[in-house]
């Protein structure tokens, strides 16, 4: 059942037409508005150094060392990237807009792994998908295709209501 959930959702999933500049714009505004964004990348990057320092001289333990460093680094990945290529997107573009007929044709182990690759989370209740959470380099996507399925379920009703008074 949740397979042709999520086999539904990625055969609708919309990359619009002028997806990089809406990213990019997306970045720059995120940027503008958190701009000292390399400033605490470079203060996270310092933190790694000397913890790794720490641990090499024996000042802490393992544990306590793998689990912050593990904080630190989803500290680093939650930044908004330093630079988005344009190959990059589109790289990310090419494969969202064939992801649905790959998972068509992928065996239960290849889906898993596909699964994987999409999404952080996928919530489900009473054996029905309710909610997926994207993949943080993947959200942007995500978020676009949300958005063109909004306007275009909006422009549908207004056609609707134009079409039958």
């Amino acid at each position: 059942m949740y397979e042709a959930q999520i086999q539904w959702y990625l055969d609708n999933f919309i990359i619009p037409e002028d997806y990089r500049e809406r990213i990019l714009d997306a970045h720059r505004k995120l940027e503008s508005a958190y701009d000292d964004t390399e400033k605490h990348r470079t203060t996270l990057e310092n933190r790694l150094k000397r913890l790794q320092e720490q641990y090499e001289w024996g000042h802490i333990q393992k544990d306590e060392y793998l689990d912050k460093h593990n904080q630190i680094s989803r500290e680093l990945a939650a930044l908004t990237p330093a630079e988005t290529s344009d190959q990059t997107l589109d790289k990310l573009a090419h494969f969202l807009e064939n992801v649905g007929a790959a998972w068509a044709e992928a065996t239960q182990e290849q889906r898993n792994r596909l699964a994987n690759a999409l999404f952080q989370d996928i919530i489900m209740e009473h054996n029905r998908v309710v909610a997926v959470r994207p993949r943080e380099e993947l959200r942007t996507f995500f978020r676009l295709s949300y958005e063109e399925h909004q306007k275009l379920s909006h422009e549908n009703r207004t056609d609707f209501r134009h079409a039958h008074p």
